[in-house]
């Protein structure tokens, strides 16, 4: 199929495993060949490809998130990817996730997810992702606690940034020992009449459901 070019299903099923990777080495390294010269003679690819198992890493680091102990099933075939039963450990907790890519044209794609998060800071999570999760009224230095969450959802992505306006979240969310501290919405309810709360610039609270 690949060594000659035809029009077959190349399929490769096998279990992987790395040791430690820091993900700004494969982003390099995906740049430098983005800009190499194509060979205009270069033949179309007429293989079609399915790669399948399970990957394991001792660690993955992406900018300042490390996640350790992954372990996934996983589907690779052209314009869609699935990670399965994946496990890992970070941010002092652990967590169970799915997450399945459709590729679409004009550089669009749907990232669908469903994560089982297990008491994991939520200040180091929210730092970690300030680029992609954080917005003006709510940023890390305004949550703090431990975050469990059984959550399912799916978000467009253009040009491999969210669309936020796509996104859709379904699930349940807890938040045990923690604080929410000059968060705009939360202090906003001193303004409704009849309430009578005050001081809810600094909200503390055993568990948040």
């Amino acid at each position: 199929a690949a060594l000659q070019n035809q029009a077959k299903e190349l399929r490769v099923h096998g279990n992987f495993s790395i040791d430690d990777l820091d993900y700004a080495i494969v982003e390099k390294l995906m740049q430098e060949d983005s800009t190499a010269t194509p060979d205009s003679d270069a033949e179309p690819m007429k293989f079609t490809y399915k790669i399948t198992r399970n990957f394991k890493a001792n660690s993955l680091k992406y900018e300042d998130a490390l996640f350790k102990n992954v372990n996934s099933k996983f589907l690779v075939k052209e314009n869609y990817y699935v990670l399965d039963s994946l496990k890992l450990s970070a941010f002092d907790g652990s967590a169970v996730s799915s997450i399945k890519v459709e590729m679409l044209p004009n550089d669009e794609m749907n990232l669908f997810f469903k994560a089982n998060i297990n008491k994991m800071d939520v200040t180091k999570v929210m730092k970690s992702f300030r680029e992609y999760i954080e917005y003006e009224d709510i940023k890390a230095e305004n949550v703090q606690g431990i975050l469990s969450t059984k959550m399912d959802g799916k978000i467009v992505l253009k040009n491999y940034e969210p669309v936020y306006e796509s996104l859709m979240l379904n699930g349940d969310l807890t938040i045990e020992n923690g604080a929410l501290i000059n968060v705009k919405p939360v202090m906003e309810i001193e303004k409704i009449p009849g309430v009578g709360l005050k001081n809810m610039d600094k909200l503390y609270f055993s568990t948040l459901n």
